[in-house]
């Protein structure tokens, strides 16, 4: 993570700045779920799973405070993700609201700045214990998920929202500042391998 982190740092010549300088045209970094870090979040609220592949993170972008959106409809949105897992079979056990540094962002990024969210996710009990063919019938399951959540939610919000992954493998974190990528990952993240990527 680390390196990615540095990669990202030294690629600034190869991104496009906005009319102000802060804001970026988007960096970000996929790397393999930080199984240790949602492990501890989910013991603080006395859940334990028998596998950390049992689990599943969507990083959800919804509507910002500046995006128009009522936060009634917000509300909705969230309890929409909860009754789409359902139908899949997936339980939701965790909600997490990302701390975002707003010292880093610019005018142009803290007025676009989405209400980001991780959910933590079950693994069905009819994918448990089968090997690697239930682990990639679990990623297909969570990839049907997310784009019926991206038609469902964008209905309800008018398009203002994203889902950068959700997955039991990785998980990507999203930015347009140019220097927030340093503190992407800080709090005992944990994965031993990240990809950075950026726009441009």
């Amino acid at each position: 993570m680390q390196q990615a982190l540095e990669a990202l740092q030294h690629l600034d010549h190869r991104g496009a700045t906005s009319a102000d300088p802060l804001t970026g045209d988007g960096v970000g970094v996929l790397t393999q779920v930080p199984h240790l870090f949602f492990r501890k979040k989910l013991e603080a609220k006395g859940v334990r799973l028998p596998r950390d592949s049992d689990m599943a993170v969507g990083m959800l972008f919804l509507p910002g405070r500046h995006s128009g959106v009522a936060p009634a409809t917000v509300a909705a949105m969230v309890a929409e993700v909860e009754r789409t897992a359902g139908e899949a079979g997936l339980a939701v056990l965790l909600w997490r609201r990302v701390p975002v540094g707003e010292y880093a962002l610019g005018e142009s990024a803290q007025a676009s700045l989405p209400d980001i969210r991780q959910v933590v996710l079950r693994r069905p009990a009819s994918l448990v214990g089968g090997g690697p063919d239930s682990d990639d019938a679990f990623e297909r399951l969570l990839y049907l998920t997310r784009k019926r959540l991206e038609r469902r939610l964008s209905a309800m919000a008018g398009g203002h929202i994203y889902i950068p992954s959700l997955s039991h493998r990785t998980i990507v974190y999203k930015g347009a500042s140019r220097r927030a990528a340093s503190n992407v990952g800080g709090g005992g993240h944990g994965a031993s391998a990240s990809m950075a990527f950026l726009r441009g």
